[in-house]
C-alpha cells in the first residue's frame, strides 16, 4: 500500500478550472492578501484526492455525457459553419504555471460546448462568456500563443446511447402495455423533437463568442498558482499528522497537561491568599 507524499511545488492549474482559482474570497482581508477562496480550496482538495490517492469525484450526468460523446459532432458542425475542416486537437500545452488542451487550434483557439437541447442553446444568444469560460480561453490563448479565443455552443443531435436510455425511461415511466401504444408514440415524437435537430440549418446551430488574449493574464494567475501549491502542501502535511495529533493517547496527555496547569494555577492562588493573610 503506497500513499507516498506528492511534491506539489510544480503543480500547474488546468485551464478549465482557472476560474475556480480566480474566484474572489468573501473577506476583504483575504482579498487584499490574495488568499484563495473557499471555491478554490474545494477544487484543490478534489485534486489532492486524485493526485495522492487516485480517487476522482465522478458526476457523470447525461448532460456531461452528451458533451463527451458529442464533441466530434460539435467540431463537425463548427467546420460546416466556418467552411473549414477542423480537426480535434490532441496536443496539450503548458508553461510553468498552467496547462490545457483546447478543442480546435488554428489561427485562433476554439472550445466547443454541446448544448443539451434548444432551450439551453438559444439563451446563449443574449449572454457573454462566463468568467469560467473567459479564463479558460485566456489560458488557452497564452499556452498556444493565439490572439483570440472562441467559445462555441453547438446544437447537436442526442448521441445514440443517451437516446436509447431516454426512450427506455419514458416507456417505463408511462407504464404502457407496449412500445407501440399510441400515447407512448405520441410522447416519443415530442421528445424526439427536443433531441434531434437535422431540420435546422448548420449556421443556426452554432452560437459563438470571442475572448481576446490578455497579455497580462499570467500576472493575474501566477500568484494564485503559487498560493495553490502552498495550500496543497499544507493540506498534505495536515493529513499526514492529523491522526497522530489527535490520537487517543495524545488527547489524554493534553487533558493531563491541562489539569496540571489548572492545578498549578490553583496552588499559586492559594499561596497568594495564604501570604495575604499572613
Amino acid at each position: 500500500m503506497e500513499n507516498n507524499n506528492v511534491d506539489f511545488s510544480g503543480w500547474k492549474g488546468s485551464c478549465h478550472a482557472l476560474g475556480k482559482l480566480l474566484t474572489e474570497p468573501k473577506l476583504k482581508k483575504d482579498k487584499e492578501e490574495g488568499n484563495l477562496s473557499e471555491t478554490a480550496k474545494k477544487h484543490l482538495i478534489e485534486f489532492y484526492d486524485w493526485e495522492r490517492f487516485k480517487r476522482k469525484k465522478t458526476l457523470l450526468t447525461e448532460k456531461i455525457e452528451k458533451g463527451l460523446l458529442g464533441e466530434e459532432d460539435a467540431i463537425t458542425v463548427q467546420s460546416l459553419v466556418d467552411k473549414v475542416t477542423h480537426i480535434k486537437n490532441t496536443l496539450s500545452a503548458e508553461n510553468d504555471y498552467i496547462k490545457g488542451t483546447a478543442d480546435i487550434i488554428n489561427e485562433i483557439v476554439t472550445d466547443v460546448k454541446c448544448s443539451w437541447d434548444i432551450h439551453s442553446f438559444t439563451p446563449n444568444l443574449i449572454k457573454d462568456a462566463t468568467k469560467m469560460y473567459e479564463y479558460q480561453l485566456k489560458g488557452y490563448c497564452e499556452l498556444y500563443d493565439k490572439p483570440i479565443g472562441r467559445l462555441s455552443y453547438c446544437l447537436i443531435n442526442m448521441p445514440e446511447p443517451i437516446w436509447i436510455k431516454k426512450k427506455n425511461r419514458l416507456l417505463f415511466e408511462m407504464d404502457v402495455a407496449t412500445n407501440e401504444s399510441p400515447e407512448y408514440l405520441e410522447a416519443l415524437n415530442i421528445m424526439e423533437k427536443d433531441c434531434f435537430f437535422d431540420d435546422i440549418k448548420p449556421y443556426l446551430k452554432v452560437i459563438s463568442m470571442v475572448v481576446k488574449r490578455d497579455y497580462n493574464f499570467m500576472e493575474l494567475i501566477t500568484p494564485k498558482i503559487i498560493k495553490a501549491r502552498e495550500f496543497l502542501a499544507e493540506v498534505q502535511d495536515i493529513h499526514n499528522n492529523s491522526s497522530t495529533k489527535y490520537s487517543y493517547k495524545n488527547i489524554l496527555l493534553s487533558l493531563v497537561e491541562e489539569l496540571e496547569v489548572k492545578k498549578t494555577t490553583v496552588n499559586s492562588l492559594l499561596d497568594k491568599i495564604k501570604n495575604n493573610k499572613n
